[in-house]
């Protein structure tokens, strides 16, 4: 990209969209700019995802690589997220998929960032207090939950590539939003952080990026960005 043009694109499906708002306080605190690409229910791929989503997808999400794939590469930063629990349970091929187009990128000198996912919480309904009020008789769970193990076996394994692959940095944010080993869905004044039990809301995310902010700065991950050389990583990469 050109001066002053976007370094950075995040790309992958509804869960990478709902990380928009913390990478947005990220950016601006880091000083770089991005763009995002998301495909719903399609895993960020080079490769065919067909093996991995719902057959009613299949076709979709293979016909958008050739949109996809061209705009991934215009950029020095890669920042990739989904929902990476759910399609491992399609396939056992999924991860391994997924971290071959990784080192793909990082080889060609880009940064790549891997977001580790976000807790489900099953059985979630953000209008359930809403609609306690006019059922007295329904019973509105905490939603504070512990992790689900499938969401941590991916994220372990993301991360634990990242630490041994040239180019490419893990991130979650697991430590703010299950602070204490079970997750809320509420923040402390009472607004919803999820959106549905997959998703968090557009301002639980910038919310959450604020704190992360306040707590520790921005990530390394990100705050590498701004000043990543591309070219010298490619070289880097090779003589590897």
């Amino acid at each position: 990209p050109g001066s002053g043009e976007p370094r950075a694109i995040l790309w992958g499906d509804s869960n990478a969209a709902h990380y928009i708002g913390m990478i947005e306080a990220f950016a601006k605190r880091s000083g770089f700019r991005f763009r995002n690409l998301e495909i719903p229910s399609c895993p960020p791929l080079r490769s065919d995802p067909r093996p991995f989503v719902e057959p009613r997808l299949q076709r979709a999400c293979a016909d958008s690589l050739a949109i996809v794939v061209p705009v991934v590469d215009r950029f020095d930063v890669v920042i990739m997220a989904a929902s990476w629990s759910s399609y491992a349970l399609v396939s056992e091929d999924f991860l391994p998929t997924v971290l071959e187009t990784a080192r793909g990128l990082a080889a060609a000198g880009k940064l790549v960032i891997l977001i580790g996912k976000a807790p489900e919480i099953d059985g979630y309904d953000r209008r359930c207090r809403e609609k306690a009020l006019s059922y007295p008789f329904l019973a509105c769970p905490d939603y504070e939950v512990p992790i689900p193990r499938r969401v941590s076996e991916a994220n372990a394994k993301l991360r634990a590539f990242a630490q041994t692959t040239p180019n490419v940095r893990y991130f979650d944010a697991i430590d703010y939003l299950c602070p204490h080993g079970t997750c809320p869905v509420f923040e402390p004044t009472g607004e919803p952080r999820y959106y549905d039990e997959n998703h968090l809301t557009a301002a639980a995310s910038a919310k959450l990026g604020a704190r992360i902010i306040a707590q520790q700065g921005v990530p390394a991950a990100f705050a590498s960005i701004a000043g990543w050389d591309a070219s010298e990583a490619a070289r880097a990469a090779a003589v590897r």
